[in-house]
Formats: C-alpha cells, structure tokens, sequence
C-alpha cells in the first residue's frame, strides 16, 4: 500500500479514495512497488469534470477502464491542480491495470462488513464542521452541517 498522500489546495479527495482504491488492488494481485498517477485522472477524465471542485471514486472506476489503466506516479506526477492531459495510452506505460468493475454498497454496516470482506472499499461520507477541527478521540458530532462532504 502507498503511503498517505496530500491533495494540497485540490479539492481532489474522491480521486485519491478511487486510485487508493485501485492501487490497493493492483499490489493484491502482485505489484506493490509502484504508485498510480492520480494526476492522470485529475487531467485527462472526461468523468470527472469537475477536478479539484470534487467527484466520486466511480469516476476513477469509470475512466480507467478507457485507457487501458493507470500510469505510474513516477510518470505523471501530482501538483495538486488541474492541467492539460499528457498521458497517451499509445506511448506512456501503464502501471496499473483498470479495475473490472465495482459495486455500491448499501448503506448497512453488515452490507459494509460483508464488502470489507470481499476486498477494498471506497466510501464519501458528509462532514460536520467539527471534523475540520478534529484534535484527537471520539467525534461526536455527526451529520452534514454544512461541512462539505470528503472521500
């Protein structure tokens, strides 16, 4: 598994969920060495039109099945914003494989264990302003109150 990533000032949560995601998968099966290029995604998904003003994972999910994968991070680095596409699915070497499909989970803690048990899960929750503040513990506050929602 890659280390934890920073999204810097890119609302770009969805992304690094979905490519953790598919990296975690793609070490499963035999490959933990590389990381794959969120940046790749971020740039080139017509899916994810909305780049650092947010998405889904599905985004992920749906786009890199077009291009064959992902390429590495080593080719196609993150800067935290949103550029012109450079990856070329003729010419860059892909990394990591894109996944064959996925399923949404019911929002049911069994459905969530059962999902945990079968592989990786990828998840967006709404967040409490409280969360942004968060020293240490428990987090009581729940609910959306206006806090956005994070991946």
């Amino acid at each position: 598994m890659a280390p934890a990533k920073n999204q810097m000032g890119c609302g770009s949560c969805w992304l690094f969920g979905g490519m953790a995601a598919v990296d975690w998968l793609d070490g499963k099966v035999g490959d933990f060495n590389s990381t794959l290029s969120e940046q790749q995604v971020l740039d080139c998904s017509p899916k994810a039109p909305n780049g650092c003003n947010g998405g889904f994972p599905t985004d992920v999910f749906n786009y890199l099945p077009t291009v064959g994968g992902a390429t590495s991070e080593r080719e196609y680095p993150y800067v935290g914003k949103t550029q012109n596409c450079s990856f070329d699915n003729r010419t860059s070497t892909t990394a990591g494989g894109p996944p064959s499909g996925y399923v949404r989970v019911p929002k049911r803690s069994r459905d969530l264990v059962a999902a945990l048990q079968q592989g990786v899960v990828s998840f967006c929750t709404a967040i409490h302003r409280g969360f942004c503040s968060y020293p240490s513990g428990i987090l009581t506050e729940c609910g959306d109150s206006g806090g956005g929602g994070h991946c």
